[in-house]
């Protein structure tokens, strides 16, 4: 499947709707931050590394699918650390991103999170408490691994209760 079907194909499913702001929440926080950690506070789309301190915040976790898609809300593979400017080109243009989208996580990956993202997902109170514990103890495991001197990208497990 070539980028420009992939991405007709990504758009054909998706209803014309005006934006709508998505409330984050703790799960989310700790989910960036998890992102950012995973890419070594650098930008997976240009390289640019984030040192420590009070720049960090241009870098952005930065969504394939929608947050609005529960189901992949905090996945591991719905999400890439992009800069500010990498963040905005991309998100301004569509076919590039899927393009890079593919490039990054593979063609299959890439169309598993596009199915995925067609599933109503619902959460009890017990699953999302479950999903932060998950998240936040992946970022601890996440964080000791820097501590041990690990560099480069890491990789963390699924948050939900499922493991999907």
């Amino acid at each position: 499947m070539n980028y420009e079907s992939y991405y007709l194909k990504l758009k054909s499913i998706k209803p014309k709707a005006e934006p709508v702001k998505i409330k984050r929440d703790k799960r989310d926080d700790v989910f960036s931050k998890l992102v950012r950690e995973k890419y070594n506070w650098t930008c997976s789309c240009c390289g640019t590394y984030y040192p420590e301190g009070s720049g960090r915040q241009g870098l952005h976790a930065s969504h394939f699918q929608s947050r609005r898609h529960r189901g992949l809300r905090w996945h591991p593979l719905n999400c890439a650390a992009h800069c500010f400017s990498c963040h905005q080109k991309l998100g301004a243009n569509p076919l590039e991103f899927a393009a890079w989208i593919q490039k990054h996580i593979g063609e299959e990956a890439a169309e598993s999170l596009r199915v995925m993202s067609t599933a109503v997902t619902k959460f009890s109170k017990p699953e999302l408490e479950d999903i932060f514990k998950n998240l936040k103890a992946s970022l601890v495991q996440m964080e000791a691994q820097r501590k041990d001197g690990d560099t480069g990208r890491l990789e963390f497990e699924s948050p939900y209760p499922d493991g999907a």
